[in-house]
């Protein structure tokens, strides 16, 4: 969905449909970020990176978001793909610096290069069951692991730890 700050109107630039059997159709988005006219699409389940040209999209009409075309997809929501990478568990994706986003795989960090797709590690091996991501300004990673650990670990830029937020375990309510 777009919302145009200035008048509020929304639309949809991207839909998926439910109904073929492709990992992009029938797996659970672990990830999604769109930087310019790409929707980067990630699928924990299936190991698996998808990139979407949405220049048409974001070039259509303003359709508005109202039941009456809430279901239907229009001829320029659909996304075409032009890439796939292949990563180990792939998680939350989010931009990072210029012209790189971050993501998880498995018990790493790592960024990937929207110019060339690379993937570059920038944490190794320390991640348990890493759920949530987030970047600060000055490019300090934020991740949040769920069972056992249950704590948000930041880690600057050259993948030292810099804060560890929480105690170790679950805690009961």
């Amino acid at each position: 969905i777009q919302i145009d700050a200035r008048t509020k109107a929304s639309r949809k630039i991207f839909q998926r449909e439910t109904n073929r059997k492709t990992p992009f159709f029938s797996s659970k988005v672990s990830g999604f970020q769109v930087v310019g006219t790409r929707a980067f699409v990630s699928f924990g389940s299936t190991n698996l990176i998808q990139v979407f040209d949405i220049a048409k999209g974001l070039a259509g009409p303003w359709r508005g978001f109202g039941w009456d075309v809430a279901y239907k997809q229009f001829e320029d929501q659909k996304p075409v793909l032009v890439k796939e990478i292949a990563l180990p568990s792939p998680g939350r994706l989010r931009k990072y610096g210029v012209g790189k986003l971050v993501t998880t795989s498995g018990k790493d960090l790592v960024t990937l290069d929207l110019a060339t797709c690379a993937v570059e590690p920038l944490v190794s091996g320390r991640l348990r069951n890493p759920l949530g991501l987030g970047v600060d300004a000055q490019g300090n990673l934020f991740v949040g692991e769920g069972e056992p650990l249950h704590q948000v670990f930041g880690y600057a830029p050259d993948g030292r730890v810099i804060a560890t937020l929480g105690k170790p375990g679950r805690r009961e309510t």
